[in-house]
């Protein structure tokens, strides 16, 4: 009981809110995606410069998940 109680005061075993960065991270990387998308599908180009920056965001969400993952080292 009183072990219980002292895990549930300082949170081990708990798993943290995951981070509002990840979602953000990912949102705008999809985002620059769709962009570079639209560019290619109406002037028959490629944008290197969003691809470039839509993977720079996807790969701030993969670090920033993996980050908030290895955080949790009691759960």
């Amino acid at each position: 009981m009183l072990a219980s109680r002292l895990r549930e005061s300082f949170g081990v075993g708990r798993k943290p809110p995951m981070p509002a960065t990840v979602p953000t991270y990912f949102f705008f990387g999809l985002i620059l995606l769709l962009t570079s998308a639209y560019i290619y599908f109406s002037e028959a180009r490629i944008d290197y410069l969003t691809l470039a920056m839509a993977a720079v965001f996807f790969v701030m969400a993969a670090g920033s998940y993996k980050r908030y993952r290895d955080m949790c080292i009691s759960c």
